[in-house]
């Protein structure tokens, strides 16, 4: 178990992965928690905090 839900626990395993890299940035070494079940990745603050800014606007996210 890594966490509760509205619908209860939320179960997963916690890793490192050894490089996350979207578009031409990229990161190494990024804690990580997969998920049992789940369908979609998100990008958590252990790999978006290792850029100078994030920026949404709409669909559209930059790294810098």
């Amino acid at each position: 178990v890594v966490g509760q839900g509205a619908g209860g626990e939320v179960k997963g395993e916690y890793v490192t992965l050894d490089r996350v890299g979207l578009g031409g940035e990229s990161a190494s070494a990024v804690p990580a928690v997969v998920l049992d079940g789940g369908g979609q990745s998100l990008l958590g603050q252990s790999f978006l905090g290792r850029f100078a800014s994030v920026e949404i606007k709409g669909d559209t996210m930059v790294l810098r």
